[in-house]
């Protein structure tokens, strides 16, 4: 079967993509009444902020997604026809037929690790999403203001801890 065939999948889809168009779509509103109440220069005064950029971040970065999500889409169907169609004609021994099939497979394996890729980042970016709500309520605030005025600290943590853990990779090899 291919990758789409699934009904609930293509539901979730559906949703998922229901959803970035909503979050689009206030986002616009926003900027609108932005515009419409304080002039074009208040957009970048007063509507570009940190979460509003990461919003159109989340939202331009779901759209490479669910590209790729459609060509890995297409390209097991491709397989998945091109051996169907070989099975069918009992074309198995025929070096040129099955040449045009592991092409057709380097291409969806290709495909599946650019899905992987963007879907090992695209959580990062949801989850520093979840910092705007976080801001809403004073409890949690408080978290993202504390992390907010520690981050350069934070950053030099995590290169010296980066820099001691490789140099214990790099002994790893070695021995």
């Amino acid at each position: 079967n291919d990758v789409g065939g699934s009904a609930a999948l293509i539901g979730a889809a559906i949703v998922w993509c229901a959803i970035l168009v909503k979050m689009a779509a206030e986002e616009v509103v926003e900027i609108y009444a932005t515009f419409r109440d304080y002039g074009v220069s208040a957009i970048f005064t007063r509507y570009l902020g940190v979460w509003n950029i990461m919003d159109w971040v989340s939202i331009a970065g779901s759209i490479p997604v669910l590209i790729v999500w459609l060509q890995y889409d297409l390209a097991v169907g491709d397989v998945n026809a091109a051996m169907e169609r070989l099975i069918a004609e009992e074309k198995l021994q025929d070096l040129g037929e099955l040449d045009a099939l592991y092409r057709l497979v380097d291409i969806a394996t290709a495909s599946a690790k650019d899905q992987r890729y963007l879907l090992f980042a695209y959580p990062v970016v949801v989850m520093l999403r979840l910092f705007k709500s976080f801001n809403k309520q004073p409890r949690l605030a408080l978290v993202t203001q504390t992390l907010r005025h520690c981050a350069l600290d934070i950053l030099h943590f995590g290169f010296v801890l980066a820099v001691i853990f490789f140099t214990y990779v790099v002994s790893g090899i070695c021995l």
